[in-house]
């Protein structure tokens, strides 16, 4: 008998309900619904695991996550374990090569075997070819699109893909199927097809989009409330968010998403059919786990389930599946047997007419016989062991299924739950006190199971506490700074261990490097003293963003370009190509970072300042100490990423550094402020450059303004942003200077809408102040000295580096001191500009302090010479190196904090898939 060919299509997060055939009343899936109606679908079909790695490898492997031990999403990083009122286990990042696949015993049985899509079962330089497969196209360490479906991709396995900008991720990875398919040759094939769709980030072609949206106003889904909010995170990186559940399938771009889906399974299916060999291909159609629900956007809804990916409820693991097979399945059939993920390998191989090898530990069953009208394999139950918190909300759990009923055990408190899903399929009501026997049968049933695989088990975590921190006795604090000091006395200290990285201070470049280093599934902290994110673009009232290009394009990429994108989606009137100086309204920036930090699971603390550290005597700091309402922390990470702009935590490290001109002047600081009720067309008129400045200043009549310096933007409907006038004597790590400085900055403020009222009428005789920044802007501290110091020749040469991190062009602005040039700078180089076109590399090590082992500098305190502070200092550069610094935080919190302990390159290819520009 001729083997038939295999193509088996798993789709990333879709839900049980996220086909038409399968009662999606919204989304529209023609072409999958041939597979049913041409089929067998399954209803009561499960992944092995609520997440995508575990159900991988149990795909391929026919063996449970808890036997092959991937247990969780393979992050490549250190955000396990995660915590809450248990810590999760350790588990498996690589897919062990010693397991057979259903690929390699294919391979062997004469199959050529293709990968084409999302692996995602294993960290850097993993390679599907590892373990059976002939091609691999497309798969990698990746475990989602990364920025966006529309090329070019982040993807590292397509990173040489030749394709044009705005090439559609599926349409491409569906050609390169069909490709295969059409060049296979004489031997039967199987094609792994792991579409990377309908994985975060949503993204869709527009005109698909604009017909849901169509679509969702026809049905009035756009009127009715989608989102319901519940309660906090278990867990403690996201206990400061709470799940936020859909309740309706209306979301037009998830729906636009699977649309394109189901067009390319078309495409696929009608190859077959002009190749003349859909008789003898099986074809498969799946997903890893059940649709996201509860978090991350909540892009889809899966009632009459419960809840959904990361959850132990049939939301989180009911799949759908599909099988056709002509001749062999009787189309339009439907089984009700459930089964799961480790079943499909057995019966791939019993379909290749292959046995499964003795000793192979294969935990499925063959299905083979229900699809063909069989009877069911003989099996006991099926089993779940999640010993994790989910990104989504669920917390650590096991569970079995045995015929209608099924227990679920939380580690949590040990709490269990039974559900009849024959008459309950949406697990609301619990029999476990009215069925107690039954509660016993399978709870025995499932502790038998988990002492067969070996299951690890999480435990408790001994500084779990809802609100404060666990309190414990720490030494007297140590090295609290290099300059006057006091040794206190020994007392309680909250100490907070465990995080992989921790970013002190929370303006651009920290935000920036929270942002990253979590993203790379590092266990993050940021802390900050103020309330809010974005230091001055937020809580300093700085009304615009310097420029972001270097005349001709963007060179600030990666995160900094989606705050630039952010910035200008919130002025509704501003030109969509104008990518320089564009105005900020202070609060949809806030609400920019806010989303930022949460997206990616950053841990942020507010009201927290940096006061000490803790060092080993080796260059290594041990502990952040900090102060807050709550007293004293102890903060214990592996990488350190200083982002207070003043280098406080390296200089009190004992790294060296220069602070302003070799007499030890300092830039001027502005106290920013917003003028409203401003006639924004009079002021377009005038302009405040030339003649209605000189005015002022020659009048006399407001002796705190005393320069030229002005700089303003609108920033909403009759609104202003000011960075206007000069505070001089300003040390900002100096209380007493900085206290000075805003007082004195809201007199000018006032003096300055006062002016502008006399001398510009028209525009300002009815404009108010509304505020001054609740920050004062400082424009140089500290520059830590780094393993490299970026100078003035650097920046005039255009130089490039072997390790650079970013790319700058703005031009040299150091602000004079009062009423005299710039000290220790050449007159002739301040406002040096490069042509259009021009920057120069910042290398990464600027952000290594010499003489500290695992802490990075980040933001305007950087290794540079003055002048170069300048220009480095403003807020698109601290938003690249931070950035930098916090992907390098991760890779170091990997090799025990070590900063210089990881190829540089591995760096700057993380900054490329993320949209950096390193030419």
């Amino acid at each position: 008998m001729k083997k038939p060919n295999i193509i088996f299509i798993l789709l990333d997060d879709m839900g049980w309900r996220d086909l038409s055939c399968y009662g999606s009343t919204f989304y529209e899936t023609p072409n999958i619904d041939r597979l049913k109606s041409e089929g067998m679908l399954f209803t009561d079909a499960y992944a092995a695991c609520p997440v995508c790695s575990p159900s991988r490898a149990s795909i391929m492997t026919g063996k449970y996550p808890a036997t092959v031990g991937i247990t969780d999403w393979i992050c490549g990083g250190h955000f396990h374990p995660a915590r809450g009122r248990l810590v999760d286990v350790p588990y498996l990042k690589n897919l062990p090569e010693s397991e057979a696949t259903s690929a390699s015993l294919l391979r062997e049985a004469g199959y050529s075997t293709w990968h084409v899509g999302k692996w995602h079962l294993g960290t850097e330089g993993t390679d599907p070819c590892r373990h059976g497969f002939d091609v691999n196209i497309g798969g990698c360490e990746a475990g989602s699109p990364g920025r966006g479906y529309f090329s070019p991709w982040t993807i590292s396995a397509l990173k040489d893909a030749c394709v044009p900008d705005g090439t559609f991720l599926t349409d491409h990875l569906t050609d390169r199927a069909m490709d295969l398919v059409r060049n296979r040759g004489d031997k039967p094939f199987f094609l792994n097809f792991w579409m990377y769709a309908v994985h975060t980030p949503i993204d869709a072609k527009p005109e698909k989009i604009r017909k849901y949206e169509e679509k969702a106003k026809r049905l009035g889904l756009d009127k009715v409330k989608s989102i319901e909010e519940g309660e906090h995170f278990p867990c403690e990186h996201k206990k400061h968010l709470r799940v936020q559940r859909r309740t309706v399938q209306s979301d037009p771009v998830y729906a636009a998403l699977i649309e394109s889906v189901d067009e390319n399974v078309g495409r696929l299916l009608d190859l077959l059919e002009a190749e003349g060999i859909a008789d003898n291909t099986v074809i498969f159609f799946t997903s890893d786990n059940g649709g996201l629900s509860s978090a991350e956007g909540s892009p889809t809804c899966n009632a009459p389930l419960a809840e959904g990916k990361g959850w132990m409820y049939d939301g989180g693991t009911r799949e759908p599946l599909l099988v056709r097979w002509p001749r062999r399945i009787a189309a339009g059939s439907a089984c009700s047997v459930p089964v799961t993920s480790p079943d499909f390998l057995p019966t791939l191989l019993e379909m290749a007419g292959v046995p499964v090898p003795a000793g192979l530990g294969c935990e499925g069953v063959s299905i083979l016989p229900l699809l063909e009208g069989k009877k069911a394999p003989e099996r006991e139950a099926i089993f779940w062991h999640y010993p994790h918190y989910g990104n989504q909300g669920g917390t650590p759990a096991a569970a079995v299924r045995a015929g209608r009923y099924k227990l679920i055990r939380f580690y949590e408190d040990e709490r269990l739950e039974l559900y009849d899903l024959e008459n309950d399929i949406g697990e609301e009501t619990d029999l476990a006190a009215a069925m107690p026997d039954e509660v016993r049968r399978l709870d025995s049933m499932l502790s038998a199971w988990l002492e067969s695989v070996e299951a690890r088990m999480p435990v408790v975590n001994p500084y779990y506490e809802p609100t404060a921190g666990n309190r414990a006795a720490v030494e007297p604090l140590k090295n609290v700074s290099q300059e006057t000091s006091c040794r206190l006395h020994a007392r309680k200290v909250s100490v907070s261990p465990g995080w992989d990285v921790i970013v002190a201070g929370g303006g651009p470049a920290g935000c920036a490097a929270a942002v990253a280093a979590a993203r790379e599934g590092a266990r993050t902290l940021l802390v900050e003293g103020t309330w809010a994110l974005g230091g001055m673009g937020t809580s300093g009232l700085v009304p615009a963003l310097c420029p972001f290009t270097d005349g001709k394009r963007i060179i600030y990429g990666g995160i900094a370009e989606r705050v630039l994108k952010a910035c200008k989606a919130a002025l509704p009137n501003h030109p969509r190509d104008r990518n320089d100086w564009v105005p900020i309204n202070p609060e949809a920036l806030k609400r920019t970072y806010d989303a930022l930090v949460h997206q990616y699971g950053a841990r942020v603390l507010f009201g927290v300042n940096v006061a000490g550290v803790e060092t080993d005597g080796a260059g290594r700091v041990a502990r952040l100490i900090a102060a807050s309402k709550a007293g004293l922390t102890a903060f214990e990470g592996t990488a350190i990423v200083d982002a207070t702009g003043d280098g406080d935590v390296a200089a009190w490290a004992g790294a060296g550094f220069e602070k302003g001109s070799a007499d030890g002047d300092l830039q001027p600081a502005t106290h920013c402020f917003i003028l409203a009720n401003v006639d924004l067309n009079e002021l377009a008129k005038v302009g405040l450059r030339q003649d209605p400045l000189n005015r002022i200043l020659e009048s006399g009549k407001y002796p705190l303004i005393v320069d030229r310096h002005l700089c303003y933007s609108a920033i909403g409907p009759g609104t202003v942003g000011f960075n206007a006038g000069h505070v001089w004597g300003v040390d900002n790590t100096e209380p007493e200077s900085v206290t000075m400085a805003a007082f004195k900055g809201r007199e000018i403020a006032l003096q300055f809408r006062n002016a502008l009222a006399e001398a510009v009428p028209a525009a300002f005789k009815d404009a108010y102040l509304v505020s001054t920044g609740a920050m004062v802007g400082v424009r140089e501290t500290r520059r830590i000295t780094g393993d490299y110091v970026l100078v003035m020749d650097d920046f005039a040469g255009r130089k490039s580096f072997d390790d650079e991190i970013c790319r700058n062009a703005y031009f040299i602005d150091v602000h004079p001191e009062k009423h005299a040039s710039v000290a220790g700078v050449d007159p002739g180089k301040v406002g040096f500009r490069l042509n259009p076109g021009e920057s120069h590399g910042v290398p990464y090590r600027c952000l290594t302090p010499k003489g500290l082992v695992n802490v990075l500098v980040a933001g305007r305190c950087i290794s540079s010479d003055r002048p170069v502070q300048g220009s480095v200092r403003v807020m698109p550069v601290c938003l690249a190196t931070g950035e930098a610094a916090g992907i390098a935080a991760a890779l170091a919190a990997r090799c025990g904090g070590d900063v210089r302990g990881f190829d540089v390159q591995r760096l700057r290819m993380r900054l490329r898939e993320e949209g950096a520009y390193l030419p």
